[in-house]
């Protein structure tokens, strides 16, 4: 049997999930401004060291124009930078003045270069603390019809993602489903007319690699990269994302695209760690909740044929009955042929009731047999 992805437990708001909520209320996430401040810090620093490395005339400085980058490049620009610096102190024509700011250049570049790593082990920490509370939440979700619904929303509001779609997959195609984004306006302005239009995988395509081999993909720009273009790149203005596999009855059944828009932050090692453990959970809760949806289906209809009284504690059945043996007979008369009949040595019936006297003495145990009187 074909796995899909399709709602297959009964929910109180019928067979098909709801549509999403709207704009989503959660805060920016205290990793993700904690982020942002230590990338501001590196930023300055760079373009102090920047402008300590050109001199009095330094001319244009090569840093990116936003903090999108992530902060692996900004600790690789400031670690290549304070290398210059150094090979200028060696410099003999420095001044002492120009070569003490150096000296406080290169430490305090060693400084921020720790409370960045530092901060990438926080956050990677807290954000795998908040895919665990992710699950915890899916997990008590009634039906697998409200799980595929609130999956996406899970995803923005504690994992930390901007933008996060559910697609369906089916026959070589993958079809977009589900979405919950930041931004609700643009989501119905560029998702809603994509939802359930098929489109073709591409054996090439990290879709393709990513159903193939059953493992997330990080695409870390979409300009350079395999990647159904009109709908993620023209239509979503995504420049990078992260993939994951929903794997259901050992094949995949859908696909789980999440990434930082609006907020410009790029993907990482972290964003598709993060991800592939929720799908990968979330699969697994979507087979069990199907299994069970099936289980209480059959419950439901082999129960169908009762009805409920109140004054037994067990069912009374009503399309199948069991015939009730009648009791035979009691025979009465000389010539009756029952069980109770009695017959004498000539094989004929006879009646074998006991006499008058015979009863008086059953009645009465004590009383003794009259004396035979002798010829004396």
């Amino acid at each position: 049997m074909t796995a899909t992805l399709a709602p297959l437990c009964p929910s109180t708001h019928g067979g098909e999930p709801e549509p999403d909520p709207g704009p989503s209320t959660a805060v920016q996430p205290e990793w993700l401004r904690t982020e942002r401040r230590e990338l501001r810090a590196a930023r300055a620093l760079a373009h102090d060291l920047g402008t300590a490395l050109r001199g009095d005339h330094p001319g244009p400085l090569d840093l990116p124009a936003t903090l999108a980058a992530g902060p692996n490049h900004w600790v690789d620009l400031l670690l290549n930078q304070a290398r210059s610096m150094l090979a200028q102190l060696r410099a003999p024509q420095r001044c002492a003045v120009a070569r003490y700011r150096a000296e406080d250049l290169v430490v305090r570049t060693h400084v921020q270069v720790d409370n960045v790593r530092k901060q990438q082990r926080d956050a990677r920490a807290t954000r795998f603390e908040a895919a665990s509370e992710t699950l915890v939440h899916l997990r008590r979700l009634p039906s697998s019809t409200e799980l595929v619904a609130r999956v996406c929303q899970e995803l923005v509001n504690r994992c930390g993602f901007g933008r996060a779609v559910l697609s369906r997959v089916s026959e070589g195609a993958w079809s977009p489903w589900l979405a919950h984004f930041r931004d609700s306006e643009e989501r119905d302005r560029w998702f809603s007319p994509w939802v359930d239009r098929a489109i073709t995988v591409d054996g090439d395509e990290p879709k393709g690699l990513l159903i193939h081999d059953l493992r997330p993909a990080l695409v870390r720009d979409t300009t350079t990269t395999a990647v159904s273009r009109q709908i993620i790149v023209e239509s979503g203005h995504s420049r990078a994302y992260v993939a994951a596999p929903v794997i259901a009855a050992g094949e995949v059944v859908g696909i789980l695209h999440a990434d930082h828009l609006p907020s410009g932050r790029l993907v990482d090692h972290t964003d598709r760690d993060v991800l592939w453990a929720v799908a990968e959970n979330f699969g697994l809760l979507y087979e069990r909740m199907a299994t069970l949806g099936r289980v209480r289906a059959q419950e439901r209809r082999a129960t169908a044929g009762t009805v409920h009284d109140p004054r037994r504690r067990r069912s009374r059945p009503t399309t199948v009955r069991l015939a009730r043996r009648k009791p035979a007979r009691r025979a009465h008369g000389p010539g009756a042929r029952g069980p109770l009949a009695h017959r004498d040595g000539g094989g004929q019936p006879c009646d074998r009731r006991p006499s008058g006297d015979q009863r008086r003495h059953r009645e009465d145990p004590r009383q003794a047999r009259p004396a035979q009187t002798s010829g004396r």
